[in-house]
């Protein structure tokens, strides 16, 4: 099941309802949270992971473009990895 969740391909899944149950697990976990609000002990900590979430959102995607502007420089100065070195390695590694 766990290796049917990250490859699509082995259970006949497409990309699509692989991120629709991605996006419903996110959804489930955010309402358990929300409910969780309602015990004063729990309710700082949920609004601080509610931060975290949001202010996740900047480094992301400071994050994703200082990573494609590596993969530009590393396509324009044409360096190549040696796969030889990293043949037991999967493919998203």
């Amino acid at each position: 099941m766990f290796y049917a969740f990250y490859y699509p391909e082995r259970q006949g899944d497409d990309v699509t309802q692989l991120l629709l149950k991605l996006f419903l697990v996110m959804q489930a976990f955010l309402k358990v949270l929300f409910f969780m609000k309602i015990f004063a002990e729990y309710g700082f900590l949920v609004q601080m992971i509610f931060l975290s979430i949001i202010d996740v959102g900047p480094f992301m995607t400071f994050f994703s473009l200082w990573v494609l502007y590596f993969t530009i420089e590393f396509k324009i100065l044409k360096w190549e990895i040696d796969e030889e070195e990293y043949a037991g390695l999967g493919e998203f590694l």
